[in-house]
């Protein structure tokens, strides 16, 4: 179990890490994440975002596009092993050179800009749930956190980076649906507590 613990830990960083990295490298390219192009939600922005601010600085195995055909295929479970969903083609989708398998969407109104990710640190083998082997993340391109009035804007966060202590632990457990057990290991400093439900 700490392995597999370990394991997890490492490849979700590592993910991360190159993700994040991303921006900084975009940024100096395309100029302010504030002017980048996603000029619409679903499958046309995030193809748009994939091709222009991800895939040139990642080392990419396969860019499946929108594709959902069975290679392309992504599918999520809650922890528990529930509520089945598999991506439509809302989604575009690409694999690292590493195995892992990203999924993103674009979000886009009057009032914000921001992508979406799935991250399965693992590809496409099981058990495809939230909290295990897939994991949430959001690039904010243009959006300000109203709740707490921070700008949120040109980072790179875990789904749920708002919420309270509470909130996550309720979420990231067996009886949550785990969407945001990312937040949950950064805010342990990159560990799986005692209270992380493996």
């Amino acid at each position: 179990m700490k392995h597999q613990k370990e394991e997890m830990v490492t490849r979700l960083k590592k993910a991360y890490s190159s993700l994040a990295q991303t921006t900084s490298r975009a940024i100096a390219d395309n100029g302010p994440i504030n002017t980048w192009e996603v000029l619409s939600a679903g499958n046309d922005g995030s193809n748009i975002f994939n091709k222009k601010y991800l895939l040139p600085y990642l080392n990419v195995m396969k860019d499946c596009g929108s594709r959902t055909d069975a290679e392309c295929e992504f599918v999520t479970h809650y922890i528990d092993g529930t509520n089945e969903e598999v991506l439509s083609d809302t989604f575009a989708r690409f694999f690292l050179s590493d195995g892992t398998f990203i999924a993103t969407r674009a979000w886009v109104n009057d009032n914000y800009k921001y992508i979406t990710l799935r991250i399965d640190i693992n590809g496409r083998k099981g058990p495809n749930r939230f909290g295990k082997d897939i994991f949430k993340y959001q690039y904010h391109i243009t959006r300000n956190d109203v709740e707490n009035g921070s700008t949120i804007e040109g980072k790179f966060l875990p789904e749920g980076f708002n919420g309270t202590p509470e909130q996550i632990l309720n979420n990231c457990s067996r009886t949550g649906t785990g969407e945001v057990c990312a937040t949950k290991i950064m805010r342990d400093s990159w560990q799986i507590k005692d209270d992380y439900p493996m």
